[in-house]
């Protein structure tokens, strides 16, 4: 059902994907089409670190509407941890125990707990319009790394300076290592 929002979690050799009630778990070949149709909406727990996992397996993932850690942070960034354990206690009210509680089915209620949160906190276009895309880049960013332009960045080292403590210190004294 494409008008679903679907938690999905990536377990070892294997996806689990829960919606209202209903759960599965596949292989990733069978999972393979799920994850690349844009036309599922799908929800990760930690988006940039899930796209790359996926990436690692040859999958790209798209569709995806919803970083429950992301969302969680501009629901509220002074919590201090957004592992979900924590996460459960705070926006569940309940306990979160690694190998006992359903993750998939976790990330699916904080989906929906999280995601009011958000709209209360009046950060969904900044989630759905910069962060999500954003992670989604890092994560290939990360992976593909990307080219500097040495001689710029060499001129910009010697014109800034960096307050360390009790003196400056140019930011060539961290770039040029850096550049080797």
């Amino acid at each position: 059902d494409k008008e679903k929002v679907y938690a999905v979690d990536i377990d070892g050799d294997r996806v689990k994907i829960y919606t209202d009630g209903l759960a599965a778990v596949m292989d990733f070949s069978k999972a393979k089409l799920f994850l690349a149709d844009p036309s599922y909406k799908k929800v990760f727990l930690d988006s940039k670190k899930t796209y790359a996992e996926l990436s690692d397996m040859g999958i790209a993932a798209d569709g995806v509407v919803f970083d429950v850690t992301l969302g969680a942070y501009l629901a509220d960034s002074n919590m201090g941890s957004y592992d979900i354990e924590h996460l459960v206690s705070s926006f569940l009210n309940s306990i979160y125990e690694e190998g006992k509680t359903d993750r998939c089915q976790a990330v699916y209620e904080l989906y929906k707990a999280i995601s009011v949160a958000v709209e209360e906190a009046g950060m969904a276009d900044l989630l759905m319009k910069v962060e999500l895309p954003l992670a989604k880049t890092l994560s290939g960013m990360e992976r593909r790394g990307f080219r500097i332009e040495r001689e710029g960045l060499e001129k910009y080292g010697e014109t800034v300076s960096i307050h360390k403590g009790d003196g400056n210190i140019t930011a060539k004294a961290f770039i040029q290592p850096a550049l080797k």
